[in-house]
């Protein structure tokens, strides 16, 4: 009888051990695969921007100029954020090219003046307190951004 109840005894403890190795196991294993799963998000992302900052470099060599749209979209953008902006005082900076086109499209009270320093397609409004940076490089991060 006492060799049974020790055996018994023994049994039981080791199952009592065995389980506690194993939930120790798990949680391990647990955390493994979260790990895992982190850095295959990141590496995903990692490869994502890398094609889209390919994609554009590509574009951008084929046509010459970075690939941001027409001059439709860049009147769309400028109006846009023009109605984000409730300074009393806005100029909008613009290459030489653009600037009539942006004077026919804005309000009469906002100054439209050339910059040579943008490229064509690129424009800055200045107010009291907001600045714009609609140059293709900040309309491209924005974009790239979304696409994350």
């Amino acid at each position: 009888m006492a060799a049974e109840a020790a055996h018994s005894q023994g049994f039981n403890a080791g199952v009592v051990e065995g389980r506690g190795d194993t939930a120790s196991a798990a949680t391990r294993l647990g955390s493994s695969v979260l790990h895992a799963i982190h850095e295959l998000r990141r590496a995903r992302e990692a490869d994502i921007s890398a094609s889209i900052d390919l994609a554009i470099e590509m574009a951008t060599m084929i046509l010459g100029h970075a690939p941001v749209g027409d001059r439709e979209a860049m009147i769309r953008r400028v109006l846009d954020a023009l109605d984000e902006v409730d300074d009393a005082t806005v100029t909008i900076a613009a290459h030489p090219d653009d600037v009539v086109l942006l004077q026919e499209a804005v309000r009469g009270d906002v100054d439209v003046r050339a910059d040579a320093t943008l490229a064509s397609g690129e424009v800055r409004i200045l107010g009291d307190w907001a600045r714009v940076d609609l140059t293709h490089e900040s309309v491209l991060a924005v974009m790239k951004e979304g696409l994350l």
